[in-house]
């Protein structure tokens, strides 16, 4: 409570007359007119002068009745100390500047409304009833001693300095006349004479303001009540313990099954004071702000910091009673299959999710560690979701993501996923940017949960778009990044992709992407490193390092479809090639230019290539150079073009020696040649194609008959 000295040098009253009134008004009519309804004391209405400077604009003036002066203002307070001791407003018809006649009786007439003061100097202020109340507000240790206390008066504040002996919860609360409604247990406290008291805290509450240093089950009580009331806005600070969540919100939800209980009120934001680890045993996340059971979001809004979320063994067996539940869920569909309005504006940084591997055939124990669905503009920091059948899935749009580290999901069932970014009928993944993406395996109880791999899932009526993943390592998998649904995956992109340690395949390029890109990829220990689909659109593969470890008999690269690829390089330095062929090609472009495969040898470089014309393929009578340890004829699609090598002999005067499909070609070329003859050596000739029939032209067959043309380096240009 502010003090105030009065400053007047006046002989009549005390230079030390220092005086608090306290500030009962809730608007200037009260003031004015003295309503009824507001504590009075001594018949006076009770204000202070620092409220009434605050709400009303009202000073004092620097003189007193008894000495007189001109008030400059309308809103200066003159004192009519000593004589009664109260400070008027002058409220009658004139305007300022008003002069006040020395010894001028404020109670005569209208003219002069009366303030009460009471002074702190006054025994006699301080032990009139409720004298103490109306000039200092009260002052507790604890709760408890709140609690304890007979003489509050309603409308006071009163303060305490902890919920509990020791904690952080010191707080302001309002005094409530017995039965007030409202009546929630986190907000109200009731005191010994069944008055209530109720916290006081502009949106921000700390976790010991409402008991949780000595009640487990107080934030999960808050939260309830946060939901229930719709406080929006709310800001709760948690220490680095551990809050049970029990009831709070539906932990028994599975994929579009309810119930589906989570907080809807707008702007909630949680800030713990540590993001906890994992336990070295894998069961618990410990040494930091821990909530234990799902915290499950529904509102615009939603913020969390610096904290854990556990459904991991330890806290289905000892919290749940060996109910399993889902983990960190800041967004979802309450609704599936039906698409709902998104939950926008979600911010988190700091935090880990745990939840419990699930049981083989247990479809009540199949969980997510970390969900994100049905949400929109959601900006991601740090965060670590570990455990479960799905460890971390995005099934929203505009993410944008720093760190995502990823752990398990490899475990029990052919489901089982690490990543997962999913559309599906109810829901869009798209616009998802994530800077650093791993996905690992973790140990639980000394046994290795292996990762379950990354995957591209889509619907018909959703497809899956624009997924830009910088930094993407996988590790320690039992699955491959691959596809997953029927529909398109459409303009992904992975810049710098590493995989240690898989099992089976890396990277599954399934037939439902369409421009999909990768920048640059490295794979160690490795079975199958790249695996594409024949009908994936547009592919870009980039440039790739494979690592052999030991003796490796596995095809490195099996190339389909419509892709693209640069430099491919097998890095043989603490390994070694022992099966067929490093590269098995089914179909597309694969350019034997761009491959630098250690030592293996040439002849297990790959299956085929794309070869459209052979001897087989000679006509009108020309016929094949065949030269020992130089190259047979071929035409070999790869790159955008026709690459032509060998030696043709020519007939006497037939100048067509082969045809290539017209569909190759929207226009004809020329392309230089040579022919070399026993008679003149070495003479220029030009292999033409025409784009309408796609016929290929010898010219120039008369300067090398008895000898042949050269067709080695020529390349044609196709669509």
């Amino acid at each position: 409570m502010a003090d105030y000295k009065d400053p007047r040098p006046s002989p009549a009253a005390s230079a030390a007359d220092p005086c608090v009134i306290y500030d009962n008004a809730v608007s200037f009519n009260e003031v004015v007119n003295g309503d009824t309804t507001v504590t009075t004391y001594t018949g006076k209405q009770i204000i202070s002068l620092s409220q009434a400077i605050d709400k009303f604009g009202l000073g004092v003036a620097p003189f007193i009745f008894a000495v007189g002066g001109t008030l400059g203002s309308l809103n200066l307070l003159v004192s009519n100390s000593p004589t009664d001791g109260f400070l008027y407003k002058y409220v009658g018809a004139g305007s300022a500047p008003i002069t006040v006649t020395a010894g001028t009786d404020p109670t005569a007439g209208s003219d002069w409304q009366a303030f009460a003061a009471t002074s702190h100097e006054l025994l006699s202020d301080l032990n009139a009833a409720g004298g103490h109340d109306a000039i200092y507000p009260r002052n507790f240790d604890t709760v408890s001693a709140m609690q304890s206390y007979s003489g509050h008066v309603v409308g006071r504040t009163v303060e305490t300095k902890s919920f509990t002996s020791g904690d952080k919860g010191a707080a302001k609360y309002e005094i409530l006349a017995a039965g007030s409604a409202g009546n929630v247990s986190s907000l109200y406290i009731t005191l010994s004479d069944g008055k209530r008291a109720k916290l006081i805290h502009s949106g921000v509450i700390h976790a010991d303001q409402v008991g949780a240093s000595s009640d487990p089950l107080a934030v999960r009580n808050l939260l309830i009540d946060i939901r229930v009331l719709g406080l929006e806005y709310i800001t709760l600070n948690l220490e680095a313990e551990n809050y049970s969540l029990k009831d709070a919100y539906s932990h028994n939800f599975n994929l579009g099954a309810g119930p589906f209980v989570g907080n809807t009120a707008k702007g909630l934001k949680i800030n713990g004071a540590k993001m906890p680890n994992l336990s070295s045993d894998g069961k618990q996340l410990e040494n930091g702000t821990v909530l234990q059971g799902t915290l499950f979001n529904l509102a615009d809004g939603f913020e969390c910091y610096d904290l854990g979320v556990d459904f991991g063994t330890n806290v289905v067996a000892n919290v749940y009673a060996g109910v399993y539940g889902e983990g960190f869920v800041p967004c979802a569909n309450t609704d599936y299959p039906n698409p709902q309005p998104k939950i926008k504006n979600l911010t988190w940084n700091n935090i880990i999710s745990l939840i419990a591997e699930p049981v083989v055939g247990n479809s009540a124990t199949l969980k997510h560690s970390t969900l994100a669905e049905n949400g929109q503009f959601v900006n991601i920091g740090y965060t670590e979701a570990i455990g479960g059948t799905h460890c971390f899935v995005s099934k929203c749009e505009d993410l944008f993501a720093d760190t995502i580290i990823a752990r398990g999901g490899g475990n029990t069932t052919a489901n089982d996923e690490c990543v997962i970014f999913k559309s599906d009928p109810a829901n869009t993944c798209k616009r998802n940017y994530v800077k650093n993406l791993t996905a690992d395996q973790y140990t639980l109880d000394g046994t290795p949960i292996k990762c379950g791999g990354v995957v591209y899932q889509t619907s018909i009526t959703n497809p899956t778009t624009e997924i830009v993943v910088t930094n993407l390592t996988m590790k320690n998998s039992v699955k491959a990044i691959r596809t997953s649904g029927s529909g398109v995956i459409d303009s992904c992109y992975i810049d710098n992709l590493h995989m240690d340690g898989v099992v089976g395949t890396g990277l599954n390029v399934g037939d439902q992407f369409r421009f999909l890109t990768i920048n640059k990829a490295r794979a160690v220990n490795v079975n199958n490193p790249l695996v594409m689909g024949s009908a994936n659109k547009s592919t870009s593969l980039g440039d790739w390092t494979v690592v052999l470890v030991g003796a490796d008999s596995n095809t490195k690269f099996t190339l389909n479809g419509d892709y693209t690829h640069g430099k491919l390089n097998v890095d043989t330095s603490i390994g070694s090639f022992s099966g067929t062929s490093v590269i098995q090609r089914t179909s597309g472009d694969l350019n034997p230019e761009l491959l630098k495969f250690g030592n293996i040898d040439r002849s297990k470089y790959y299956s085929s290539l794309n070869v459209i014309a052979t001897a087989a393929n000679l006509a009108n009578g020309w016929t094949e150079k065949v030269i020992s340890n130089f190259k047979s004829f071929k035409a070999i699609q790869y790159g955008g073009k026709i690459h032509l090598q060998g030696r043709l002999i020519p007939p006497a005067s037939n100048v067509n020696p082969f045809t290539l499909s017209a569909a190759l070609f929207t226009e004809s070329s020329q392309n230089r040649a040579i022919a070399e003859t026993s008679t003149f050596g070495l003479v220029p000739a030009r292999i033409d194609v025409n784009s309408t029939s796609g016929q290929v032209t010898v010219s120039g067959i008369s300067t090398f008959q008895g000898g042949y043309v050269v067709l080695d380096g020529i390349e044609i240009p196709i669509n």
